[in-house]
């Protein structure tokens, strides 16, 4: 799932906020089941994006398959307050943005490398190597690989909200607009 800083972000946010302040390590993993279910494409999804069902509908599918899961409480609040408010659809991106500020603070950093061929070993650990470098508080790298033939040569890196361009693509593009 691509992930966006929409309301998902403050709502992945402050589930974190809660449950590092909790200290309840269960948040977690009910959280990496619910997560689980949006990867492997669980129905779960289809029902909450759906603008034909009812929000009040969503919350009970949502209520009884975390009842099901035997979810924390917390997760169970999350999950019911975000229904009430009409925001079941985000709770996919939520999700996300909670694993993505769990990994942070454990200090693992997820960088999206796009790139216009398959990364050889060496050209992993080179790449891995750039963002450990640039990555405050990086302790472990998480590359998530993209092949775009129209980069021509070169890869692009989105480390958090920054990309380092160094693809073929990037500098035509940066001659084009300074030739406009």
């Amino acid at each position: 799932m691509k992930m966006t800083m929409g309301p998902e972000m403050r709502y992945g946010k402050a589930l974190f906020a809660l449950s590092a302040e909790s200290g309840d390590k269960k948040v977690s993993k009910d959280i990496a089941v619910v997560r689980g279910l949006f990867e492997e494409g669980h129905e779960l999804a289809a029902v909450l994006a759906d603008k034909v069902v009812s929000k009040n509908d969503k919350k009970n599918v949502l209520l009884a398959l975390l009842k099901e899961l035997k979810a924390s409480e917390m997760v169970v609040n999350f999950a019911s307050l975000m229904c009430d408010k009409g925001r079941a659809e985000l709770l996919e991106g939520a999700v996300s943005w909670f694993h993505f500020y769990e990994m942070a603070a454990d200090g693992v950093v997820t960088a999206t490398v796009r790139t216009a061929h398959a990364l050889t070993a060496t050209q992993k650990t080179s790449i891995e190597k750039f963002v450990k470098d640039n990555a405050e508080g990086a302790k472990s790298i998480e590359l998530e690989e993209e092949v775009d033939a129209s980069l021509v040569a070169g890869f692009r890196v989105r480390i958090g909200s920054i990309e380092h361009d160094m693809s073929v693509r990037g500098r035509l593009d940066a001659l084009r607009t300074s030739l406009n």
